[in-house]
């Protein structure tokens, strides 16, 4: 398959294509890339939104969810 340059907007849609049940292989078709490429999207994806959700700050909550 050529090359061919996919900004990090479309890249972003591909993963939240496959991600509501569209099928990776018909994802990587639409965008003329190989399977591996969307999958290699969506481990990076999965990656930083694990970082994110497990991140722990300083003094928790912010003062959030506190009952008074």
């Amino acid at each position: 398959m050529a090359y061919r340059k996919i900004g990090p907007g479309e890249k972003v849609q591909a993963v939240i294509r496959v991600f509501g049940g569209e099928s990776l292989l018909v994802v990587a078709r639409d965008l003329g890339v190989s399977r591996n490429s969307v999958s290699l999207w969506i481990r990076r994806a999965k990656e930083a939104m694990r970082r994110e959700f497990t991140v722990r700050r300083k003094g928790g909550a912010g003062g959030r969810n506190r009952k008074a």
